[in-house]
């Protein structure tokens, strides 16, 4: 076979494993020469990598602040002000674990199905997803800062209430 032949199916074999070929040439190699070569068995994930940390590092601060939040809305839960701030996080966090998830669909496709990292990649869409539905839900859950002011004040009364009927039950 002749050396660029071999050369070509060695890169035809190389792309379809999803390898990379890292080639030295020479300017003063005879005709004939296959010059050495090195064969990457990972793609280069570097990038997506570091996007993800970015991302991540994003989604975490966002989800300590939305925990904060929570804290101190079961301490005053008619807080205008927190209300309001949580429901910004949601809209964040969704956005930001959107953004995870396109990362992770795009880091997938680095590597070949049945790989450790394909697998890997795989079980992490699968949390993301389920992670993204559950924001989703909260937020649906949550409604507008109205609504909640609303529902804290229906519980107050709702309470008072309560305690108006015990009232007249004690002197009946």
């Amino acid at each position: 076979m002749h050396a660029p032949d071999a050369l070509q199916e060695l890169d035809q074999l190389i792309d379809h494993f999803g390898l990379r070929i890292v080639r030295h040439a020479d300017a003063d190699e005879p005709d004939g020469f296959i010059p050495p070569a090195q064969i990457e068995l990972g793609a280069d994930a570097s990038g997506v990598t570091n996007a993800l940390k970015g991302i991540d590092s994003q989604l975490k601060t966002t989800q300590s602040n939305l925990k904060d939040i929570n804290k101190l809305l079961k301490l005053d839960p008619k807080n205008t002000e927190l209300l309001t701030q949580k429901q910004k996080l949601l809209k964040t966090a969704i956005g930001e674990t959107e953004k995870r998830l396109e990362q992770l669909k795009e880091a997938q496709k680095q590597f070949g199905q049945g790989t450790a990292e394909y697998d890997a990649i795989q079980r992490e869409i699968v949390e993301t997803e389920q992670k993204l539905k559950d924001l989703e839900q909260e937020y649906r859950n949550f409604g507008s800062v109205a609504g909640q002011k609303i529902q804290a004040v229906g519980k107050d009364i709702q309470g008072f209430g309560g305690a108006v009927k015990s009232a007249g039950q004690a002197f009946a």
